[in-house]
């Protein structure tokens, strides 16, 4: 599926720059639509599939890498090559053309980078209120809980879980942050999963402060 995804991308400006030649400017503007649909759609898919580093979204983000650059530098070459080809509204529509082909190449980045940050973000947000009940047991009890059923149902509810997209009703495991207590250094730690899965995210109650650590780390913070 994602080297579907890359072929599709890669096709974009050839197919753009034939429609734009053949057809009424309307074509190309619906061409915009649907690109960016498919921009979105990839960005999510990136973000959802990412994998721990071993998914289908890592491999669609390392090749956007890669080929964003190089599209870049066709677009280019391409419009020194068709622009006395075309009118100036052909001209106006084939620099808006390039933005739009470019942010679909980007999708999964923006997938990975963008909306992984945003959603650790989050996660670190809805942890710090964990950190407030653990603080409190901490304070009745002179120690911190060794682990995070202790907290329940007298500090939590329940078994904290988040989901940083759940307003949008996506509810993919990956999505889905669980929270434990472990034990780094001989101290009590919150964990959780990044959304890429590619690292720990790690609350230091003594320093006050979260870490990340992935699986090529082999320490705690």
């Amino acid at each position: 599926m994602s080297i579907i995804f890359v072929l599709i991308n890669l096709a974009l400006l050839p197919i753009f720059v034939s429609i734009l030649k053949r057809f009424p400017l309307w074509a190309s503007f619906t061409f915009f639509f649907v690109v960016i649909l498919e921009g979105v759609f990839l960005a999510f898919y990136t973000l959802i599939n990412f994998g721990g580093a071993f998914g289908p979204g890592n491999l669609l983000s390392c090749f956007s890498t890669i080929f964003i650059p190089i599209i870049f530098l066709a677009w280019i070459i391409v419009g020194i090559r068709q622009f006395p080809e075309l009118n100036n509204p052909q001209r106006s529509v084939f620099a808006i053309g390039g933005i739009v082909i470019i942010f679909a190449q980007s999708a999964p980045v923006i997938g990975d980078y963008g909306l992984g940050g945003y959603c650790d973000e989050k996660r670190m947000e809805y942890g710090n209120n964990i950190v407030t009940k653990i603080e409190q047991y901490h304070n009745a009890n002179g120690k911190y809980p060794s682990e995070i059923e202790r907290l329940i149902p007298e500090y939590l509810p329940n078994q904290p879980v988040f989901n940083c997209m759940e307003n949008l009703r996506l509810n993919n495991d990956s999505l889905i942050a669980h929270y434990g207590i472990m034990e780094c250094e001989g101290q009590p730690s919150l964990v959780t999963h990044s959304t890429d899965g590619t690292k720990d995210m790690w609350y230091n109650f003594k320093t006050a402060n979260w870490s990340s650590r992935s699986f090529f780390d082999s320490d705690c913070y």
